[in-house]
């Protein structure tokens, strides 16, 4: 037999008789034991070979860059001599270094090595970026350590040339290495409706790594006293703080970054430019900052649907609602009808369970079931007929919007501007201590505080406080690296966001990469009881509003990244544009909206309402400084035509809807619609005119002029861009990017006024 047999086959006994035989668990009878038996049994089976476990791991003198340089560009470098001539308290790095410096291992050879040193597998590494890219051997470190990034931060904080260079920018959705997953990128939250962030006052939470133990803003309560609310809310922020730190500046321990080696995000080795007790404050104010703004979209919301019921309404549509209120009414009738059948046919069962001899009590009995019986007939009936009814009018309606759909208004074709559940939200407000008068605008709250408050009778008082109000700009880096060096200190690494330029860079023959400012208004109050800091500006993809100055990220200074001042406003121009903000933020949330149609326009796609990752929100900056000094000094901008055109609808829309709207302010009750006398008397001419002059940047190299040509003078146009390039300049950044942008600007201000002068010269023959 083992001449003609090839092939194995178990012996009969090993087979179980039954299913639950070979079951687990089951005790089983050891089988006999025989010569046959082992000239029978299987060969043994091969081990499955298992995938390698790789890591990152880092070189132990990275930081001295004795390594081959990568192809990466020098963007990101540091400038030495800018470095040494600042003379920062610690010491930077580029985070380019950081990235070539790192190396993918086999975990396992590791191990078996003992782990004393770098082993790298001698095998090929295969790496595709979600199953279709491939990725060379010595670019997978960085691309690996680029997209860990992205996973754990958002992609949108990662500096756009690493993700250029890193193959990353085609919405990847996994990393493959050796052909098993060992990178997911999670899929992206939905993003909420944006004009309820403001309404509920803290537009984001305080990032952990800057900010520590500090907790979020609690519920604010309605109305706001200053003077008492304020040290309890603050009491609730801070009481992970241990109290003898709330008022001291301390250094902040930074959060390790997982999956990536010696790297960490938070101040490191910096002193931190506020206390405990600062911050709380800050974020505090922005929260009630943006809900006095948020009373606007209330009084907006109320005068669109005041401005609706006065205009001519179809009997159609008198029709469809009376039909929907009769079969509101049905409904609940057979939902009453039900219940009081189920309660008769229930008495009735119980009286003839107990076997009861009364005859006149069951009749009685017989006869309401019998009649509840009947009246839930009879609604059931009606809430058919209800039905039937709401058709024919919905029909009906239908109908006559096709064929006189001509002779509407355009405030019964089209949606309101303002959604209507906002209408129905109570006004917020705030007073500075018991018996004072109420504030339900920004610009009345601020008065307030520069005024000051003193009641003798019930010994509330708040001191006067001074306004300061001011453009800003500083280097959006959201980042914050850092890594631990020596002895207890960090060594820092400025990774803020890149963007492009549209010009030429003579070293590489490409783009030239500009880092990209982060654009904002400041505004403080000085004063004894409630100073603060707020900036009224968009954090990456967060709506336009109030944000406590050092909560997060992309509002921490670093002796490296100060605040640049732009314009410091006067008086009057800080009490022009606190005036303006309030409209400017809330049609910025409506038009950014991507769930809301203004007007016969459609809302802007999540992907077109910020194009190459720009907030889309921070043309509403940009219409602020053009709305106050007639032009705008920022770049980049990103106002794609669809939003402009929405922002367009909705200022013409509200001259309209507020021509004849008034606050009419009560003495028992404060203002009907806070607010919109200021909106109708200035503020809306202000905005349409200055909305022509807000550019579209596009990506940063140039979108959709404003005005004239896109070689023009005109807004828009190129040399209006170089102009503005130059304005927001981030000169004191110790990069080299800042200073080839600097240098590249200086020369083209040189040659493009001569060839302007030169083309508009020259004739064709």
């Amino acid at each position: 037999m083992a001449g003609g047999m090839d092939f194995w086959r178990p012996p009969m006994a090993d087979l179980p008789d039954s299913d639950e035989e070979g079951l687990p668990g089951r005790p089983q009878e050891p089988a006999p034991s025989s010569a046959a038996a082992d000239a029978f049994a299987p060969p043994p089976r091969v081990a499955q070979a298992q995938h390698r476990r790789w890591s990152l791991e880092l070189r132990a003198d990275w930081t001295a860059g004795s390594f081959s340089k990568s192809s990466l560009s020098s963007t990101l470098d540091i400038d030495d001599a800018a470095v040494k001539a600042a003379s920062y308290p610690v010491k930077l790095c580029s985070l380019n270094t950081y990235l070539q410096a790192l190396r993918v291992v086999d975990q396992d050879a590791k191990e078996a090595a003992g782990g004393g040193s770098l082993v790298t597998s001698p095998q090929p590494v295969a790496a595709q970026l979600s199953g279709r890219q491939p990725v060379a051997v010595q670019e997978l470190a960085g691309r690996w350590a680029t997209a860990k990034l992205e996973q754990a931060l958002g992609e949108e904080v990662v500096p756009e040339e690493l993700l250029n260079k890193g193959g990353l920018l085609s919405q990847w959705s996994s990393l493959l290495v050796d052909g098993h997953e060992a990178l997911h990128r999670p899929a992206s939250a939905p993003q909420g409706n944006s004009w309820k962030a403001l309404l509920e006052g803290a537009l984001q939470a305080p990032e952990t790594a800057v900010t520590g133990e500090l907790g979020p803003v609690p519920q604010l309560p309605n109305p706001f006293t200053v003077a008492t609310d304020c040290p309890a809310l603050l009491e609730q922020m801070l009481k992970g703080v241990p109290k003898e730190e709330r008022d001291v500046k301390c250094f902040r321990q930074p959060v390790p970054i997982e999956g990536l080696p010696e790297l960490a995000r938070g101040p490191g080795g910096l002193l931190l430019p506020n206390t405990p007790k600062q911050l709380a404050q800050n974020q505090l104010a922005a929260a009630i900052l943006n809900r006095l703004s948020g009373n606007l979209l209330i009084s907006l919301s109320q005068a669109c649907r005041e401005h609706a019921a006065q205009k001519r309404v179809p009997p159609e549509v008198h029709a469809v609602e009376a039909a929907k209120l009769a079969l509101n009414k049905a409904a609940e009738a057979l939902q009453k009808s039900i219940a009081e059948d189920a309660a008769a046919q229930s008495e009735l069962k119980a009286f003839l369970a107990s076997y009861e001899a009364d005859p006149e009590r069951q009749r009685h009995l017989e006869g309401v079931v019998g009649w509840k019986s009947s009246a839930r007939a009879q609604s059931e009936s009606e809430l058919e007929e209800a039905r039937k009814a709401l058709r024919e009018a919905e029909g009906a309606k239908v109908a006559a919007f096709s064929v006189h759909a001509k002779s509407m208004s355009w405030a019964q074709r089209w949606p309101s501007l303002v959604p209507a559940e906002v209408s129905s939200d109570e006004f917020f407000g705030v007073r500075l201590a018991e018996g004072g008068s109420l504030c339900y605008t920004l610009r009345d709250f601020v008065e307030a505080m520069q005024s000051g408050y003193m009641n003798r009778a019930q010994g509330g008082m708040v001191p006067k406080h001074s306004l300061e109000f001011a453009f800003v700009r500083s280097a959006a880096d959201s980042l914050l690296l850092c890594s631990p060096a020596e002895k207890g200190s960090y060594l820092h690494l400025p990774a803020p966001a890149t963007v492009g330029t549209g010009l030429l860079d003579a070293a590489s023959s490409g783009e030239l990469q500009a880092l990209r400012p982060q654009h904002a208004a400041v505004l403080r109050m000085e004063g004894q009881t409630f100073p603060f800091s707020v900036v009224f500006g968009t954090l990456g993809a967060m709506p336009l509003g109030f944000y406590g100055l050092g909560v997060h990220a992309l509002t921490f200074n670093t002796p490296w990244n100060n605040l640049e001042y732009a314009d410091v406003l006067w008086a009057r121009e800080a009490q022009e544009a606190i005036t303006h903000i309030p409209l400017i933020a809330v049609l910025s949330s409506l038009v950014s909206d991507s769930r809301i149609a203004l007007g016969p326009f459609a809302p802007v796609p999540e992907g077109q309402s910020a194009p190459s990752r720009l907030p889309g929100a921070a043309a509403g900056l940009a219409l602020l400084q053009a709305a106050l000094f007639n032009d705008v000094k920022m770049w980049p901008v990103s106002l794609p035509h669809q939003a402009r055109a929405r922002w367009d609808c909705a200022l013409r829309a509200l001259k309209v809807v507020l021509a004849v709207v008034r606050e009419e302010v009560h003495k028992s009750s404060g203002p009907r619609l806070p607010g919109v006398d200021d909106v109708r008397d200035g503020t809306l001419a202000r905005c349409l005119e200055a909305l022509c002059k807000v550019p579209d940047d596009g990506t940063g190299s140039g979108g959709t002029p404003a005005m004239g040509g896109a070689l023009g003078s005109a807004c828009g146009g190129c040399a209006d861009r170089l102009k503005r390039m130059e304005l927001s300049l981030l000169e004191s950044f110790p990069l080299r990017g800042a200073q080839a942008v600097k240098k590249q600007l200086e020369e083209l201000q040189q040659l493009w006024p001569k060839f302007e002068e030169e083309t508009a010269a020259a004739s064709i023959v």
